[in-house]
């Protein structure tokens, strides 16, 4: 009696462990990842404007490497930096919530300013949002 209740307490604990590990797992780095799709962030938008389900089933959950003028560089204290591309006219476009690993990278674009984001597609709320962004070029 006493093996079998240390082989399901070591098996419980085995699976804590496995479960702890999983949940930890850093994401991978995005600058290593080659996109599945590269467009401007006016087409990005347009795409979901136009149908968002086609464009979920897309494009939700890829990277996506998107071109497009810098609209505007929203930082708050204790959250990530996020760099909206113009795309949806003066309110809308594409929200990049930017890696806070790669900071150094653009603490310094300013709005009008061209880039190269790349990062995951979470959808669209108001915005087309991209998840863990990095800084791929400025033009």
């Amino acid at each position: 009696m006493k093996k079998i209740a240390l082989l399901i307490g070591f098996l419980i604990l085995a699976g804590a462990g496995v479960g702890y590990y999983l949940w930890n797992k850093p994401h991978p780095d995005l600058m290593r990842i080659e996109p599945a799709y590269r467009l401007t962030a006016q087409e990005l938008f347009d795409a979901f404007e136009s149908d968002e389900n086609a464009a979920n089933a897309t494009y939700n959950g890829q990277v996506v490497e998107v071109q497009g003028p810098v609209q505007e560089v929203l930082v708050e204290e204790g959250a990530p930096v996020k760099i909206r591309l113009e795309g949806g006219g003066l309110l809308f476009g594409v929200a990049c919530e930017m890696d806070p690993k790669h900071s150094a990278d653009y603490a310094a674009l300013q709005p009008g300013t061209r880039v190269t984001l790349r990062g995951e597609c979470a959808g669209m709320l108001m915005d087309v949002v991209l998840t863990r962004c990095v800084l791929i070029a400025v033009e």
